[in-house]
C-alpha cells in the first residue's frame, strides 16, 4: 500500500488492484485480498463455506448463512461468554470432515457495534472493524464439527428449528465458496457433512437468547 496524497493504491504480487482509493476502501481491499489467498489455498481439497466457526464446550459449531445473516455477530458475542474462535467469514473443512483454523481478524459491521455494545472505534471502518481474533477470547484449532447453525437476522423472535440432511445439504449447497471445476468432489463431501453432522435454522433478534439456545443444543456452557 502507498499513500498518495492522502489516497491509497493496494496491490497484491505487484497488481495493482485499487488505485487512489480512500483509507476505509483499502483497508477493505486488504481484508478480500487475504481471504481471496486464503481461498485459492484450499479449495481443491477442502469443502469450503461462507460461515464462522465457534467452539462450545467441547462441541464445535459452524454458523452459515447469507452476507449480513449476523454470523460474526454471533461470534464476537460468542467469544464474549467464553467460547474460542475458530474462523470467521471463511470456514474450510477438509477431506476427513475437520475444521480448519482461520484466525484472521474478525469483521464487525459498523451496524453490529451498537447491538455487541461496543464504542464506534477511530479510524477507516465504513466497511468494518477487524478486531483480532485473540482480542476477543482465546483461539481454537478446529476439528470435526457437532451442529451446523443455519443462521437468519429476525426483527421480532429468537427460535431454532430442525433442518433435515436434505435441507441442510441444500441450504449448505448455496453457501459454498469458489466451487468452480469442483463441483463434483465439493457436492460430495458436502453430502457427507449434511448426513453426519445435525444442522438447525436459527432465527435471531436477541443475541444472549440465541447463543443460549445453540448452547442447549450442543448440551453444555461456552467454556472450555
Amino acid at each position: 500500500h502507498r499513500r498518495l496524497g492522502g489516497r491509497w493504491r493496494t496491490t497484491v504480487d505487484g497488481v495493482v488492484r485499487e488505485r487512489r482509493c480512500p483509507a476505509d476502501t483499502a483497508l477493505h481491499d486488504v481484508r478480500r485480498a487475504v481471504d481471496q489467498l486464503a481461498l485459492e489455498s484450499v479449495t481443491a481439497t477442502h469443502t469450503v463455506i461462507g460461515a464462522s466457526a465457534i467452539r462450545m464446550g467441547g462441541a464445535l459449531v459452524v454458523m452459515f448463512g447469507n452476507i449480513v445473516s449476523g454470523k460474526s455477530t454471533l461470534a464476537v458475542a460468542a467469544a464474549r461468554r467464553g467460547a474460542r474462535l475458530v474462523a470467521d467469514d471463511i470456514v474450510a473443512v477438509d477431506p476427513r470432515g475437520a475444521v480448519r483454523p482461520y484466525h484472521r481478524p474478525v469483521n464487525v459491521r459498523p451496524t453490529e457495534w451498537g447491538r455487541l455494545g461496543l464504542s464506534a472505534p477511530s479510524g477507516p471502518f465504513a466497511f468494518g472493524w477487524p478486531i483480532p481474533m485473540s482480542r476477543l477470547g482465546q483461539l481454537d484449532d478446529g476439528g470435526p464439527p457437532s451442529l451446523l447453525v443455519e443462521v437468519h437476522r429476525n426483527d421480532t423472535t429468537t427460535e431454532l428449528a430442525p433442518m433435515s440432511p436434505a435441507t441442510s445439504l441444500m441450504h449448505l449447497s448455496s453457501q459454498t465458496l469458489r466451487a468452480a471445476g469442483h463441483h463434483r468432489a465439493m457436492f460430495h463431501r458436502l453430502a457427507s457433512l449434511a448426513r453426519t453432522v445435525p444442522a438447525v435454522e436459527l432465527y435471531h433478534h436477541d443475541l444472549d437468547c440465541a447463543l443460549d439456545l445453540i448452547e442447549a443444543q450442543v448440551g453444555g456452557g461456552a467454556t472450555g
